[in-house]
C-alpha cells in the first residue's frame, strides 16, 4: 500500500516487499531449474518440445487477449477513482476465453501426429484460461502490494507442477505433455485461491472505466503479445528445421537460462514497478524518472554478471542440469546475452509507459519482431539453433537501444513543455 506525506510516496517496508518479491522469484526459479531436468530425464526431450509449444502459445495468447486489463491494473495503482472493479465482467470473460484461440490452432498445426491431440488440445485450452485468470489477479496482488500472497501463489504453483506432473505419470502412466501442461493448470487454479481478493463495492461497473483500462492496455496488449514473439517464437521456427530431441534441448536450455535470468532481475523490477508509477501519479516525475535510472543500472549490473558467470561455467552447469546433453557456447552464450538484455528492457522502456507512450513502445517492438521473424526464416533454416539464439540477442540489443533513445527524447520534451508552462 502507499503512503503519501507532503507530496512523497513510498511504499511501506521496501526492505520487506524487496524481499517478499525475491522470494516470489528465487524459490520458483529453484524449483524451476529443478523442475525443466526432471522433466527432460522422466518424459524425454521430444515431450518437453511440445509442451513448450502449448506453454508459449498459452502466455501469448493470454498476453494479447488479456494483458490490457493486467497492465491497466498496473498502470493505475494508487489512482482511486479507476480500478479494475470498475471494468465490465463480460469484457474480461471474452478477452480471456479468446486466449485459448492461438493456443488450438498452434498446437493442432504442430502436433497433427500425436495420437493424443485431442486431449492435449483439452488441457492447453484450460491451461490458458486458468493462466489469463492468474495473471490478473497477480498484477492486482502487485498492485496492492499483497507481496505474502504473490510469494506464496508463485511458489505453490511451480511446486505442484511439478508434484503432480510427476505423480500423474508415475501412477496413471499419461501421455507426458498432457502430464506438464495438467500439472501447471492444476497448480494455477490453487495459485488462483491464495491470491483471491475481496471486490470492492465502492466502485461499480461502469463503461468509462472499461474504455479508459482498454485504451490504454490494449497497445501494452499487444506488446505483451510481441514481447512473447520475441522471447519465445524462435521455437515455432526451429520445429520443422531440427528434430523434436534437438528442439526439446534448445527449449530447455533457454527455459533455464531466461527463467535464470528472471529469477535475479524480477524482484528489482516488480518491486519498483509500483514505486514508480506512484510517484509519477503524485506528480513526482523527476523522482520517478531518477528511481528508474538506479534500477535500470542495477539490473544492467546484476544480468552483466550472470552473462559473465555462465561463460566460465555454463557447459558444466548445464551438463548438470540436462544430464550430460549440452548446446555448444555458441547457443548459450547468446542465449544468455538475449536473456539479460530483455530484463534491462523492462525498465529501459518504462519512461515511455509512464508518458502513456504504450502506443510507440509496440510499434517499436513490432518493428524488432519483424525483423527478428525475418531473419529467422532466412537463417534458421542454415544455421539452425545458432542462428535461433544470436537473433534472440540481436533483436533486444536494438529494443534496448530504441526505447532508451525514444525515451530520453519523450522525457526532453516533456520539460521543455513543463519549463515554457
Amino acid at each position: 500500500m502507499s503512503n503519501r506525506s507532503g507530496g512523497q510516496v513510498a511504499l511501506k517496508s521496501p526492505a520487506r516487499h524487496l524481499t517478499g518479491y525475491a522470494v516470489a522469484k528465487v524459490l520458483p526459479g529453484v524449483i524451476g531449474m529443478i523442475t525443466v531436468p526432471l522433466w527432460i530425464k522422466t518424459f524425454g526431450q521430444s515431450p518437453y518440445a511440445m509442451y513448450s509449444i502449448v506453454w508459449v502459445i498459452g502466455n501469448f495468447g493470454g498476453a494479447i487477449t488479456i494483458g490490457w486489463l493486467r497492465q491497466a491494473i498496473l498502470r493505475f495503482s494508487g489512482d482511486g477513482e479507476r480500478t479494475s472493479d470498475g471494468v465490465s465482467k463480460y469484457a474480461i470473460a471474452a478477452s480471456i476465453l479468446a486466449g485459448a484461440i492461438p493456443l488450438v490452432v498452434t498446437v493442432i498445426w504442430v502436433g497433427q501426429q500425436d495420437p493424443n491431440l485431442p486431449w492435449i488440445v483439452v488441457t492447453g485450452v484450460v491451461f490458458s484460461i486458468l493462466n489469463s485468470l492468474y495473471l490478473v489477479q497477480q498484477a492486482h496482488a502487485q498492485s496492492e502490494a499483497r507481496v505474502t500472497a504473490y510469494s506464496s501463489a508463485e511458489i505453490i504453483r511451480t511446486a505442484v507442477a511439478l508434484a503432480a506432473s510427476l505423480l500423474a505419470f508415475l501412477l496413471w502412466q499419461l501421455d507426458p505433455v498432457i502430464c506438464m501442461i495438467g500439472g501447471y493448470a492444476l497448480s494455477t487454479l490453487i495459485a488462483l485461491i491464495v491470491l483471491k481478493r475481496r471486490r470492492s463495492d465502492a466502485t461499480g461497473v461502469t463503461g468509462s472505466t472499461t474504455l479508459i483500462f482498454w485504451q490504454y492496455g490494449w497497445p501494452m496488449s499487444i506488446w505483451l503479445a510481441l514481447s512473447q514473439v520475441l522471447v519465445y517464437f524462435d521455437r515455432l521456427w526451429l520445429a520443422p528445421n531440427i528434430s523434436a530431441a534437438q528442439l526439446g534441448l534448445y527449449a530447455a536450455t533457454g527455459d533455464l537460462i531466461i527463467r535464470g535470468m528472471g529469477m535475479v532481475a524480477f524482484p528489482l523490477t516488480m518491486y519498483v514497478h509500483p514505486l514508480i508509477m506512484k510517484h509519477w501519479n503524485a506528480g513526482e516525475r523527476a523522482e520517478a524518472l531518477r528511481l528508474n535510472l538506479r534500477f535500470l543500472l542495477a539490473v544492467g549490473v546484476i544480468t552483466g554478471a550472470c552473462v559473465g558467470g555462465l561463460a566460465v561455467v555454463g557447459s558444466w552447469a548445464l551438463s548438470l542440469l540436462l544430464g550430460g546433453a549440452v548446446p555448444s557456447p555458441s547457443v548459450f552464450i547468446p542465449l544468455a546475452i538475449g536473456a539479460a538484455l530483455w530484463q534491462i528492457a523492462l525498465q529501459a522502456h518504462k519512461p515511455l509507459e509512464m508518458m502513456d507512450r504504450t502506443g510507440v513502445m509496440t510499434v517499436v517492438l513490432l518493428c524488432v519482431c519483424a525483423l527478428t521473424m525475418g531473419a529467422l526464416s532466412v537463417f534458421v533454416p542454415l544455421y539452425q539453433t545458432q542462428a535461433a539464439a544470436t537473433i534472440f540477442a540481436c533483436g533486444a540489443a536494438l529494443y534496448v537501444a530504441a526505447s532508451i533513445w525514444l525515451g530520453r527524447r519523450a522525457t526532453k520534451k516533456m520539460m521543455r513543455e513543463s519549463r515554457a508552462d
